[in-house]
């Protein structure tokens, strides 16, 4: 013990002579002892254990401070490092859980269903009738409700103003997409309530109407991905991304998400072909039409060598596209139609790259008429337009959300294409008020949003995402030549 203490007071002379600016002298306000710090560390209390008691008593002062401190720091980080740290903590939990989220657990979701039970939410429901009741009482009358109870950001309770039938609806998916209505039952019977009106029944519906089994929700063929419907007698999958749930700066799915989404189902021999929501909802019939063919149900075959093949005006090839293309029209030099009896079922565009000084031709759009098979349709006005334009290459993209990743089978490598390679993912952007609309990049370049009066330090997704918008990412095209052979 002696020598302990003499241990202390030299150590003490010590701190006095030689260090004496970099540590001070302090009282614990625990249990009063006397103890050495350094100034630059902000240690309050003399051991661990009079810490535990000290952030016992001073718990929310505490928090108030680190929670100041975080978002201090968070306001400084770019939407890159943003990104970067909700990607890292992604594959942290993936790691660590199987999931890409902690909330997904069954160990957080027993630990919150605890709590929740225990908790008194009265003060807290009172608070949000309050204010947001009046917010969402106009949503409600688009559809003759209304608006009684908002519980949670979940779910409320409603009454038709019609009948007087009082009912609870899902509310979220409701309020971020206008085009879900909450019907009430008994005045409209025939229309399906919010949960059965998702656009994965849409798929479901097809598939049930055509006698197809699939599996809905497996998560374990590409975990910890989740398929929404999967046929294992064909192997092929169907996912529907929801725009809102799918985006990137409101939930995290980066560039590379439904890529690598598709390259992991790959690799188990899947064809996962995946869907917008906003067309499902907004073409309907051409979604339809896709899956059917898909599944290989297509009822109404023609042949192409009983069809004649027909220069048609860009008038013509418009409407066509637009009724019949999933992507609509898209300006071309070159368009071909199909006809069969007099009626126009599979057209062919194509315009001019200029490349190298060498004559190199694209592929634009193909597409038949809805519900219909137009067999070695494609094959008939390909080989018309290198009949009627001479041209050394034409080059053509197929977009992988639909085609699948495996190039061999696609209708450009069967027809002669060599496969070049995947192109990376695009993107769209989306107004927040409007989740179901994908607006075209191209007119978004940040060179457009300069002239606009934007500011130019800026990158163009930082002023996007200011101004009210955000992003959706595909999974990128693959692309395919074709190389004319001219004898020498």
């Amino acid at each position: 013990m002696e020598n302990k203490n003499r241990k202390n007071i030299r150590f003490e002379d010590d701190l006095v002579g030689i260090c004496f600016d970099m540590w001070e002298k302090r009282v614990c306000p625990i249990c009063n002892t006397v103890f050495y710090a350094r100034k630059k560390y902000e240690k309050i209390t003399c051991s661990s254990e009079c810490y535990k008691k000290y952030v016992e008593i001073n718990k929310d002062e505490i928090n108030k401070k680190i929670s100041a401190s975080l978002k201090l720091s968070n306001s400084k980080k770019s939407i890159e490092e943003k990104r970067n740290e909700l990607a890292k903590a992604r594959k942290t939990c993936i790691e660590r859980y199987g999931v890409d989220m902690y909330q997904k657990t069954d160990e957080y979701r027993k630990y919150m269903s605890e709590r929740f039970k225990e908790k008194d939410w009265s003060n807290r429901s009172k608070l949000i009738n309050e204010k947001l009741l009046p917010k969402y009482k106009t949503i409600c009358d688009g559809d003759n409700l209304e608006l009684l109870e908002f519980r949670n950001r979940f779910d409320c309770t409603v009454k038709c103003k019609k009948c007087g039938n009082i009912f609870d609806i899902h509310v979220l998916g409701y309020l971020t997409d206008k085009t879900n209505h909450n019907l009430c039952r008994h005045c409209y019977p025939n229309v399906n309530s919010t949960s059965e009106t998702k656009p994965i029944k849409f798929i479901e519906d097809i598939l049930t109407e055509y006698g197809i089994q699939y599996i809905k929700n497996d998560r374990k063929l590409i975990a910890p991905y989740e398929i929404d419907i999967y046929i294992p007698e064909m192997k092929i999958g169907f996912e529907v991304n929801g725009n809102y749930w799918h985006s990137e700066f409101s939930c995290g799915k980066g560039k590379e998400y439904h890529l690598d989404k598709t390259k992991k189902a790959y690799e188990q021999g899947i064809k996962l072909i995946q869907i917008f929501e906003d067309e499902i909802i907004n073409k309907p019939d051409i979604v339809s039409s896709r899956v059917v063919n898909i599944i290989n149900a297509t009822q109404n075959k023609v042949f192409a060598r009983n069809c004649n093949v027909v220069e048609i005006n860009s008038k013509v090839k418009k409407l066509f596209l637009e009724s019949n293309h999933i992507d609509g029209d898209s300006v071309s030099k070159y368009n071909y139609g199909l006809y069969y009896n007099g009626e126009l079922i599979s057209v062919a565009t194509f315009g001019c790259r200029k490349i190298s000084k060498k004559a190199q031709f694209e592929l634009i759009r193909y597409a038949n008429k809805i519900n219909t098979n137009v067999v070695g349709g494609f094959s008939k006005l390909l080989q018309h337009f290198l009949k009627e334009i001479k041209a050394d290459s034409l080059v053509t993209y197929a977009d992988v959300r639909w085609s699948g990743i495996d190039p061999v089978n696609t209708v450009y490598y069967k027809n002669g294409f060599s496969y070049l390679g995947l192109t990376k993912p695009n993107y769209f952007y989306e107004d927040k008020k409007k989740y179901i609309v994908r607006l075209n990049r191209l007119n978004y370049t940040k060179q457009k949003l300069i002239k606009r009066g934007y500011d130019p330090n800026k990158t163009e997704a930082q002023i996007m995402l200011e101004n009210g918008y955000d992003r959706i990412w595909d999974c990128g095209s693959m692309k395919f030549i074709y190389e004319t052979k001219r004898e020498a």
